[in-house]
């Protein structure tokens, strides 16, 4: 009986390790990304950054993207979804935590909002509702919060949720966004994948 439980245990915790893949990122730190997601790369990738360049977009060479399954073989199934967490880092002289005033937060909230309305404009994105900025913290790091819905052309919304961490020599922004009205699938999903962020 004992031996039965002992071997099912370690099948659930091979499936469980087998279910999601841990990432070391140059710079960065570590992530893992479940089952649902994958690495972008290959031709579907350069066919992304391409379209991006076309509305003058910078691509930062410290980039990374993960997608939901099945767009780098252009699976059917892979674009009857939307989900992408982009991780960028910028190189300077950058803080370690953040502290803010009310004030300083309120003054900060209008400069995001002011920025991701600029990027907006002369594309197809539209920016639908604005849920504000905050400061919170990810595994000890502080970071800065931004959240809100856009729309592309007539495509269903997306909620963007983008944290922005200080890191001393580096700053590391992390972008999770999905449809709106996927957020049941997605949202617990993201939310296990903000916890096993390690930045280093």
């Amino acid at each position: 009986m004992r031996t039965r439980l002992l071997i099912c245990c370690l099948f659930a915790i091979t499936s469980f390790l087998y279910a999601q893949k841990i990432y070391k990122l140059n710079d960065v730190g570590y992530i893992t990304i479940p089952e649902e997601m994958e690495l972008q790369e290959g031709i579907y990738k350069k066919m992304v950054e391409e379209n991006i360049k076309l509305y003058n977009f910078e691509i930062s060479e410290n980039r990374v993207v993960f997608q939901q399954k099945g767009l780098n073989k252009f699976n059917q199934k892979g674009f009857q979804s939307y989900a992408r967490i982009i991780i960028e880092t910028e190189y300077g002289d950058f803080d370690k935590d953040i502290f803010m005033t009310s004030q300083e937060l309120k003054e900060a909230n209008t400069i995001m909002r002011n920025s991701v309305y600029q990027n907006f404009k002369n594309t197809n994105l539209k920016l639908i509702s604005w849920y504000g900025t905050s400061v919170t913290s990810i595994n000890g790091k502080s970071a800065l919060k931004v959240s809100y819905l856009r729309q592309l052309s007539s495509n269903p919304y997306v909620i963007v949720n983008m944290y922005i961490i200080p890191n001393g020599s580096k700053k590391h922004i992390i972008t999770l966004s999905y449809r709106q009205n996927e957020e049941k699938i997605w949202k617990p999903i993201y939310s296990k994948v903000l916890k096993s962020i390690k930045i280093e």
